[in-house]
Formats: C-alpha cells, sequence, structure tokens
C-alpha cells in the first residue's frame, strides 16, 4: 500500500476515535442528566446557572446555628422560583403559593437524591428556616410573601452583601415585608434608591451639634446661637433662619392641617403669643435650599419644644448620656409613641434628597404598664416625655442624600463637584490644544497665499485683527476634519514605528 493511503486511512481512523469518544462523552452526559431528573421525580431541577451559584453564595454566607436551616430564593427558569441549598442544591417552587410546603421540604432534606439514590430517613425540620432574597427581588415579593409560616424568617441581602431581616407589616389593607433597621425600627422604601439612601442616613450617629431642636419664635430669632441645642427660627424670614444650620439636622414640631381653600398642607405652631400658619411644601423647599435635614414632628398640639413640651435640663443630660449609641432611626424612634413600633415609609430621591414619613404600630395595649411612663426611660424615650409622645402621629423627614453630602464635603470646590471640575479642566486643555493645532493650519494658509508677508509679525493691526476674526469660523468648520487627521496620523505613526526603526526612517 502506499505510504500516502496508508496516512490517508490512519488519519480518518483518528478522527473517527476522537468523533467516538465525544459522542459517548455527550452521550454519558446526556443520560446523567436524564437520570438526575428522573431520580428527582420532576420536583428538583437545576435553574440558570448564574441564580444557581449566586444562590449558594447567598445560602452559606447566611447566620448558621444548629437548630436553623439556611435557603436562598432565587430566579429559576421562565419566570420561576427555587430554593438554593448552602451545598448548591435546588428545589423548584412551582408556585409562590407552593413556597410553605417547598421550604418544609427543602429544610429537611439532607442531600439531592439522584437517580438509584435512597431518601435518608427519618430528617428533623429545624427550628427556624432562614430564606434569603436577593434585593431586586424584594421589591417583586414583598406583597407576595407575606404569610409565611411561623419559624421562616426571611433576609434581605443587599447588593453590598450586607444582611438586613425582614418583617410583615400591616400598611393600610395590604400586608407586605417591611426591612428592619434596629429594635422596633423598620422601613418601607418605594424603590432600590430609597432604600439604599434610607439605610445609609438613618445608620448615621447624630452629633450633638448638628441635632438642633428648633421653635417658631421670630421675636428672638436675632440673637440665637447656633452651638445651642435649643433654637429660634423667624416664621418671616425661614431661608435666612435655616441658612445657619447647613448641614444638620433641625428638628420642629407642630399640627399639620390642611388650607381649607388650597388644600396645601400647613404647620401650625405657637410663635410667641399668637398661632402661625407655614406652608409645609415652602419649609421643605427652603431646607432644600439651605441643606438642612428637616424632621418635622406631626403632634396633636402646636406648642413649641423648650417650653411647656420639654423639659430642657433633663433633655440636654438624657441626651448627652445616649449621644454614644444615638443614630438616626433611633432619633426617629425617640419622637415615635411609646409601645408602638416605627414604620418608616421611604420616597424615591428627589433633587438629592430623601423624603420620608412615619406610621406608628402599636405593639401593647394602649392601658398596659409598657405604654405608660415607664417607657419613658427607654432608649426611645430621651426626647420627649411618655404623656407628650402618645399624641405624636408621625414624623416627615426631608433629608440629603448621604452620598450627595460626602461629594459635597470633599469638594476641592465648593461650588462644583470633583467631576466636572476634571472634566473642565481636561475639556479646556483638549480645546487649547486644537486651538494651537489649528491656529498653525490657518497661519500656514495665510503664508501660502500671502507669502511671507502672512506671518503675523509682517501684518498690520487691521490685517491681524481681520486673521484672528476669521479664524474662528475656519476653527469651527476645520475641527472635526482635524480631529480626524490627528487621530489618523497618529496611528499611522504608531504603525509604522517598527518598519521605519528597521529601515531607519524617522
Amino acid at each position: 500500500m502506499p505510504e500516502k493511503t496508508r496516512f490517508l486511512i490512519a488519519l480518518a481512523t483518528l478522527f473517527l476515535l476522537l468523533g467516538s469518544e465525544a459522542d459517548a462523552g455527550l452521550l454519558g452526559k446526556l443520560l446523567r442528566e436524564t437520570g438526575d431528573a428522573a431520580g428527582s421525580a420532576g420536583k428538583h431541577v437545576d435553574g440558570v446557572a448564574k441564580h444557581l451559584d449566586e444562590g449558594t453564595s447567598i445560602a452559606r454566607k447566611l447566620p448558621k446555628s444548629a437548630d436553623s436551616a439556611a435557603l436562598a430564593l432565587v430566579p429559576a427558569k421562565e419566570g420561576t422560583w427555587q430554593l438554593v441549598t448552602p451545598e448548591g442544591k435546588s428545589l423548584a417552587v412551582p408556585s409562590l403559593e407552593d413556597l410553605p410546603k417547598s421550604l418544609d421540604e427543602a429544610a429537611q432534606a439532607r442531600s439531592r437524591p439522584l437517580a438509584g439514590d435512597k431518601m435518608p430517613s427519618g430528617p428533623q425540620k429545624p427550628a427556624k428556616v432562614q430564606v434569603a432574597l436577593r434585593e431586586a427581588d424584594f421589591f417583586k415579593l414583598r406583597d407576595e410573601l407575606n404569610g409565611l409560616p411561623k419559624g421562616v424568617a426571611p433576609v434581605l441581602v443587599r447588593r453590598n452583601g450586607s444582611f438586613q431581616p425582614l418583617k410583615p407589616v400591616v400598611i393600610g389593607t395590604r400586608r407586605r415585608l417591611a426591612v428592619e433597621l434596629g429594635p422596633n425600627v423598620l422601613i418601607d422604601p418605594a424603590t432600590q434608591n430609597a432604600l439604599d439612601g434610607n439605610i445609609k442616613f438613618l445608620s448615621r450617629t447624630v452629633n450633638r451639634a448638628d441635632l438642633k431642636l428648633a421653635r417658631f419664635d421670630s421675636a428672638a430669632a436675632q440673637s440665637v446661637n447656633p452651638a445651642e441645642t435649643f433654637v429660634n427660627l423667624n416664621a418671616d424670614l425661614l431661608e435666612s433662619s435655616l441658612a445657619r444650620f447647613k448641614n444638620r439636622t433641625v428638628a420642629v414640631s407642630g399640627q399639620i392641617r390642611p388650607n381649607p381653600e388650597t388644600g396645601r398642607r400647613l404647620l401650625v405652631v405657637r410663635d410667641g403669643k399668637k398661632l402661625r400658619q407655614i406652608d409645609l411644601l415652602n419649609f421643605m423647599a427652603a431646607a432644600e435650599r439651605q441643606r438642612v435635614d428637616l424632621m418635622i414632628v406631626e403632634s396633636t398640639s402646636p406648642v413649641q419644644p423648650g417650653k411647656s413640651w420639654f423639659s430642657k435640663s433633663a433633655l440636654e443630660k438624657r441626651f448627652a448620656k445616649m449621644q454614644s449609641a444615638m443614630t438616626q432611626a433611633d432619633l426617629l424612634a425617640a419622637v415615635s409613641p411609646p409601645g408602638t413600633t416605627t414604620l418608616i415609609h421611604a420616597a424615591d430621591e428627589r433633587n438629592y434628597r430623601l423624603v420620608t414619613a412615619t406610621s406608628h404600630i402599636r405593639r401593647t395595649a394602649p392601658n398596659s404598664p409598657a405604654a405608660g411612663v415607664s417607657d419613658d426611660t427607654s432608649l426611645a424615650g430621651w426626647l420627649l416625655d411618655a404623656g407628650t409622645r402618645i399624641g405624636v402621629r408621625s414624623v416627615r423627614s426631608d433629608h440629603e442624600d448621604p452620598d450627595h453630602t460626602d461629594e459635597v464635603a470633599s469638594r476641592w470646590l465648593p461650588w462644583i463637584s470633583n467631576v466636572s471640575l476634571i472634566l473642565s479642566g481636561v475639556t479646556c486643555a483638549f480645546a487649547l490644544f486644537m486651538g494651537w493645532y489649528l491656529w498653525r493650519w490657518w497661519n500656514g494658509l495665510w503664508r501660502r497665499f500671502l507669502g511671507q508677508s502672512g506671518g503675523n509679525d509682517s501684518l498690520s493691526p487691521v490685517l491681524f485683527i481681520v486673521k484672528v476674526l476669521t479664524f474662528v469660523p475656519f476653527a469651527l468648520v476645520s475641527a472635526i476634519p482635524a480631529l480626524i487627521w490627528l487621530l489618523v496620523s497618529d496611528w499611522m505613526k504608531f504603525l509604522s514605528w517598527p518598519f521605519r526603526k528597521v529601515f531607519g526612517r524617522p
């Protein structure tokens, strides 16, 4: 047999062997997957790979305990959901109505059964099941997962990897999951941005110098000392009064009533010996312009703090004592009625501002001992007397996004952001370079038409002015072609550099 023929036969045999191995591997894989699906009785399925991996990672990071199971609820194929264990096993959830049953199955499972495997005997159901929800999925499911069985603890996994407990609450006529920020403080965010911004703001410590308990006393407002805790505001000069408290929290109290003619909300306060009606939206707009975090305590009384509402010396002592642990969330809880859970309704961001309003869910009966004066000694009792706090209806807060606050504080120039400043500097430098480059072109054209007398030194003042004035339209027309020419010529120089180096050309 000729050498060439033997070579072709050997090559064909090699390709057939390689193809056989590939087909065998593919067939084996299909058989294994088919057996896996058959062994799971249609219940255990693999979801989208990235969701399965993400769910496994999330479930592993949940707090571990002997009597607790950790699961993650993540999307699966075609709009369905799946429960994922820390070991990477998944359990398909046919519908959210079947979630309690699926949770019970997943919590008791010890391993994922494959074809021919035996189910483990006598699995023990853990006392608590933690179910992790991704931040994006929380906004899809918070109204549907409000009736989880007892012993199931839903947990929010935020984009930064931190965990926040979730609790069901009744809001109006509906029941939904809210995010727990601390003891008896929950937040119901409108959007993901509202959640991120408010959690960051409410976690910040309240410094004594940054909290002002304000009262409207227009006659005494001129002699205000910004360093004091109790300050006076002028109802006729709101913007000027608030300008002294930039980047600070100003808390005011009063009644909120609708204007009978326009329907706009009014803040009714005691100003000296008379009642004043202040347009609430104008008040909040003035605080926004002056970058003041405004907290409005809506109460049943127009009386201002520091008079009959507050015991000034006692308040200052309480504040000094609680200073080390007081956050913005604690401050909201402090002006809530005793025996209640504070629910913060967080609106979306507007002009770098975060707007919230609280409602209060009673934890104890109004006449129980826990709702009496003894509650005033708790963490939430340092700001208002217990009897007065029972009259608090809600707390409205209009505060600056903390990211914007940090960005403004880090600015090199107070009136312009660092990013804008850098971009402006780069743009100006590029414009100067292009102007210089185009001026060389324009100068060359003048020399071509006028000879040596076309230079700047040879031109008369009138002709030089004409040259400068005609350069402007020339630069506008030639800017794009000049930029393209620069890019092309530079790339050609870069690509031809090795050849020029070899042949000794510049």
